[in-house]
């Protein structure tokens, strides 16, 4: 299957236009903070626009069911490191990722993961 989505993503990236260059198949691999907000902020309208952002949104909205099982399970005793008022949508996530990313650009080959904690947590602070 994983073959499958490359070849894909690698077809629809020859078709791109020159503003998806920065982009690369290795992105979709999300390792890096750096090459997850590729992904995040692909050109509306660009060839790769629908596969990077709904990967963006696909990956964000799994961190956030397996963060959100974590801190509820009594077992693993984890306290809460992102607190919002509220729920955030995927788009606010994306934005404030983006944002945060943009903001402190040498955070790029730190993890996905750990781009993403920061970035949220830089937004959404747990009160002491």
């Amino acid at each position: 299957m994983k073959r499958i989505a490359t070849l894909l993503v690698a077809t629809a990236f020859l078709a791109a236009p020159a503003t998806a260059q920065e982009m690369t198949t290795d992105d979709f691999e999300a390792a890096t903070a750096g090459s997850l907000a590729r992904l995040c902020s692909a050109p509306e309208g660009s060839a790769m626009n629908q596969y990077a952002v709904g990967f963006c949104y696909g990956w964000i909205a799994g961190v956030e069911q397996f963060y959100d099982e974590l801190v509820a399970d009594p077992r693993f005793d984890i306290k809460p490191t992102v607190c919002p008022d509220g729920e955030i949508s995927r788009e606010q996530a994306r934005s404030d990722f983006l944002a945060w990313m943009k903001a402190n650009p040498g955070m790029s080959e730190r993890k996905a993961l750990e781009g993403m904690i920061l970035a949220l947590r830089a937004k959404y602070p747990c009160s002491p």
